[in-house]
Formats: C-alpha cells, sequence, structure tokens
C-alpha cells in the first residue's frame, strides 16, 4: 500500500466504548442474501440510540440527543432515513424485548481515494470511487450473557483482518497487489468468530465437569 500512498487517505476511527454523547454511532440490522449483505442502518447519537431501541420513536430520539454535525442531524431527519427508521422499527416490533448479546471491538485503518483523485479520475467509468480498505486490529468480544465476563480476543495479537469495499470490479493496481502477496478471498465474520468462541467455553468447561464426575 505504500507505494499507492499517494493517491490514498488514511482514516483511523477507534471503535471503543464510551464514545462522546453527540458523535455518530451506527444502528441498524444486516441480512445475506445470495451472498450479498444488505444493509439497513441509521447514524444517530448513543443516547437515542438507547432511547430508540428502547421504544421512543425515532424523530423524538433524535431530537432530544441530537448529532454534534448539522449536516449529519439534518440527514437524520431526511425522508429516505426515516424510511429506514420505519423499517427498523417493524423488525423491532417482531423481536422485542431486544437486549445486549455481545460487544465487539477493534482498532481500525481505512484507507480511501484521497479527494483530489476525484475530480482526476472524473467521467472515468472504471473508477470506482467508493473503493475503501480496512484493516482491523486488536478484534475483542464482550459476551454479555455472562456475569462480568471480560473482554477476550477474536484473532491473534500479531493478526489483522483486512476487508476490501468494492462497488465494482477491483482496480488493476489493486489486483496486482493481491496476486502478488497471494491474497485470497476468506470468509469471516466478527460476530459469527465471537459466538462460537463465547459458546465454546461453557461446553468445553461442562465436559471438564463431566470428566471428573467420571472419575
Amino acid at each position: 500500500m505504500a507505494a499507492y500512498s499517494s493517491v490514498f487517505k488514511r482514516v483511523e476511527k477507534k471503535y471503543r466504548i464510551g464514545a462522546a454523547a453527540a458523535l455518530p454511532v451506527f444502528f441498524g440490522i444486516k441480512k445475506k442474501f445470495k451472498g450479498i449483505v444488505y444493509k439497513r442502518r441509521l447514524a444517530l447519537t448513543l443516547p437515542a440510540a438507547l432511547a430508540f431501541v428502547s421504544g421512543l420513536p425515532y424523530e423524538q430520539a433524535c431530537a432530544r440527543w441530537p448529532l454534534s454535525d448539522a449536516a449529519l442531524a439534518a440527514a437524520a431527519l431526511s425522508p429516505a432515513t426515516r424510511q429506514i427508521a420505519r423499517e427498523l422499527e417493524a423488525a423491532m416490533d417482531r423481536w422485542l424485548p431486544l437486549v445486549p448479546s455481545m460487544g465487539i471491538a477493534c482498532d481500525r485503518a481505512a484507507w480511501a481515494y484521497r479527494p483530489e483523485m476525484f475530480q482526476e479520475r472524473e467521467g472515468d467509468e472504471l473508477f470506482d470511487s467508493e473503493l475503501r480498505i480496512t484493516f482491523d486490529d486488536c478484534l475483542e468480544y464482550l459476551d454479555c450473557h455472562r456475569f462480568r465476563s471480560p473482554w477476550r480476543p477474536i484473532i491473534e495479537s500479531s493478526e489483522s483482518v483486512m476487508e476490501i469495499k468494492s462497488a465494482g470490479p477491483y482496480p488493476p493496481w489493486l489486483v496486482e497487489i493481491l496476486s502478488a502477496e497471494r491474497i485470497y478471498p476468506a470468509s469471516f465474520t466478527k460476530y459469527g468468530n465471537a459466538y462460537q468462541m463465547a459458546t465454546a467455553e461453557p461446553r468445553a468447561r461442562n465436559h471438564r465437569r463431566a470428566m471428573r464426575s467420571g472419575a
């Protein structure tokens, strides 16, 4: 990636509990259909999200705990965003009450094209302005069903999860790098791996107890 740092910018994000109350968090649902993940999500403050999931109407939650950015606050109440809120309300009405199940935390570094590239490649049908590459480090999970459960690692400290997000085919330079480094697609889900680890621990503990009882 170093060779392409002149056209890419790096944005670091820390996904941790305790974010400032007026900063945006994402609340939504994801569904996988025929290998494609569909997302419907809202950007709102953490207090507004907690109130919304607890039953307060979306518009009231946004008005009481607005986003600090005026543009984001206005977008949160746009017709398109309100439609997404109605869809999430329908999902919550079907599955309520919702309770915390799993906490997922990571340190993310995201790479995207620099703004000046958009002007240079304007009109180029092969240019994917939505291309983004992310690297997740320090990936951890918290089992909310266990009292005082500590944060536990999902991957080794020396490992990172790389994800390429593209609206179309990968550009030739990216294909060249992936081929040279022998990087191939692999299936990985943060929640899925965390769930397997969380459920595997009680099974292993019960197995040890059964072995001791049998002895």
